[in-house]
């Protein structure tokens, strides 16, 4: 008992919650000196809960709003000085007081500092940054900074910045303050020279404000190139259409690279010449959108990156991606100038990826005998897929295009072509093609009689998609991934008409597989009433489900 009472979350019950996650108070009480982690939700009562005391208490996460009394939290801060990470997620962006961050400010082990959804008083900005300057990892999302209402005062300041630095700040996450400055944002950037990673989010950073990002690159190349923060070996920016050669200036001037997220930007060949000699330290990537991302570079990272946790891209071709994992006697005359080198990312713990199935690449006389390689080249994917036993998030999808529409792996892969393709079933259940050649297995003598008339007409046209179904025995790929044991979330993507072909059976599969589950998303082309008995198997098991519409 003593163990589930290390991270417990006092608050309101929710639905898709376990009741062992919202413990009462008097269980809190009796268990307080086993919790190591605790959250204290908007809606629970200001009583006598903010006069325990947890002694061995390291994390503490504080969802405050008006209905609570603030200094209730300041007394739970002075009762636990040893805490290493806090975080203040507002509710109705309430006001940061001074007596409160003062308390912030004096925590002796404080680490990791977390402020969200929070008002700063300018008038109080000397308490605010003397509470930020002793951690060593800040973020802060939509963090208000307020001017008072009547203007300016002879006590607000008119530099908004600290006066100093913040030595020990190593890691900044800065998503969407308001009235800072870009430029501001960057100087108060400057004061933090042993900055290590920087995830930095702009509220005005959208695909349609092209120009703005560019200036807002510009600067941080400017910062990055100087040698402003030469430990940096972490960045995250959504770098909108940033241009190839720019964005490899930045990558080359930075001593070593562990983390890259630079989703919808214009990464290319001169930033992959940038990254490559990181590869065998790099354990994030993520190139979500970046039209000059290609087959061939995500094949040689997974092939080289064995410290890699988590990877975002979007579309790869299949056959080249699967081609690696084959023994050599699987290997069809197209796939003899690949490289045979396995995937080495198997501590993978987050992978999203849409594989295409690309039919040109094979030269084969009929219509059947490409869609029986097709079949070959996803079941193959879910055999490599099932090697990444340390998954947790898994988000993935097939996607079907003509072969008109797709470059080829030297080439920028297909990332803006969606109005050009059409797309194909994700089958779980796929045809097993090992019994027979052409597809007809057990058939007998009897079915032998109209086998040559059958197969010319199918030579001369197109060959629906169920009638290979109904060929022979289904195999179960989703049973594939049973070795995923740590899973927690998996989306099946839809790309147009993407199918996901769930049954009961399977529903109760992972649920019963996947011990940790807690969210499955995906579009199941089921009728309501079908839709409608999945999503209560799951919530009757805790476990968040959504429907793709």
């Amino acid at each position: 008992m003593p163990f589930i009472w290390q991270d417990i979350i006092l608050g309101e019950q929710r639905s898709n919650q376990p009741q062992d996650r919202i413990p009462n108070i008097d269980g809190a009480a009796k268990y307080h000196d086993h919790v190591k982690s605790l959250v204290i939700q908007d809606g629970l009562p200001c009583t006598s809960s903010f006069d325990l005391t947890f002694p061995r208490l390291e994390c503490l996460r504080l969802e405050v709003s008006p209905r609570q009394v603030y200094i209730n939290f300041q007394g739970l801060l002075e009762r636990h000085p040893f805490v290493t990470s806090l975080s203040l997620c507002g509710i109705n962006h309430l006001v940061l007081t001074p007596p409160f961050l003062k308390v912030v400010a004096q925590l002796p082990r404080l680490k990791t500092l977390l402020i969200s959804l929070l008002v700063v008083d300018m008038t109080h900005l000397d308490e605010f940054w003397n509470a930020c300057r002793n951690t060593e990892s800040l973020a802060m999302c939509a963090v208000y900074f307020r001017r008072s209402e009547a203007g300016a005062t002879p006590h607000e300041p008119t530099n908004l910045l600290s006066e100093g630095t913040f030595p020990r700040i190593q890691t900044l996450d800065l998503e969407g303050i308001s009235k800072l400055s870009m430029t501001q944002q960057l100087q108060w950037m400057k004061q933090c020279p042993e900055l290590k990673a920087l995830r930095w989010l702009s509220n005005r950073m959208d695909p349609g404000d092209g120009s703005f990002t560019a200036s807002f690159m510009d600067l941080l190349k400017e910062a990055v190139v100087a040698g402003v923060w030469p430990q940096l070996e972490s960045l995250s920016v959504v770098a909108h259409r940033y241009p190839d050669m720019d964005l490899a200036e930045i990558l080359h001037a930075m001593k070593r690279i562990y983390r890259l997220n630079v989703p919808y930007s214009g990464f290319g060949e001169k930033c992959y010449g940038a990254l490559q000699p990181h590869l065998e330290c790099l354990t994030g990537l993520n190139l979500h959108y970046c039209p000059g991302m290609t087959t061939a570079m995500i094949l040689e990272i997974v092939q080289t990156c064995s410290q890699l946790t988590r990877l975002t891209v979007g579309r790869v071709l299949a056959h080249e991606m699967g081609a690696p994992w084959l023994p050599s006697s699987d290997y069809s005359e197209d796939d003899k100038g690949l490289e045979r080198r396995p995937w080495v990312c198997l501590q993978l713990r987050r992978l999203e990826m849409t594989f295409v199935l690309d039919d040109s690449h094979l030269d084969l006389p009929t219509k059947r005998e490409k869609e029986a390689e097709i079949e070959r080249i996803r079941s193959r994917v879910f055999d490599q897929l099932a090697r990444l036993t340390k998954l947790c998030y898994l988000r993935f999808g097939f996607h079907r295009t003509p072969s008109t529409t797709l470059p080829r792996s030297g080439a920028g892969t297909m990332q803006g072509q969606q109005g050009q393709t059409r797309s194909q079933p994700l089958r779980l259940f796929e045809n097993n093609d090992d019994d027979d050649d052409d597809g007809h297995a057990g058939e007998g003598e009897e079915g032998e009689k109209g086998e040559k008339e059958e197969k010319e007409r199918e030579d001369n046209e197109e060959l629906p998609v169920p009638a290979l179904a109904r060929a022979s025995a289904p195999i179960n790929n989703l049973r594939k991934l049973g070795t995923l044991l740590s899973m927690r979330r998996i989306t099946f993507t839809r790309e147009n008409t993407l199918v996901q072909s769930l049954e009961d059976q399977d529903i109760y599969w992972m649920i019963e597989k996947w011990e940790d589950l807690e969210a499955v998303e995906g579009y199941w082309n089921k009728s309501s009433d079908v839709t409608k008995r999945f999503l209560k198997i799951f919530q009757k098991h805790h476990i968040s489900a959504y429907r793709d519409e």
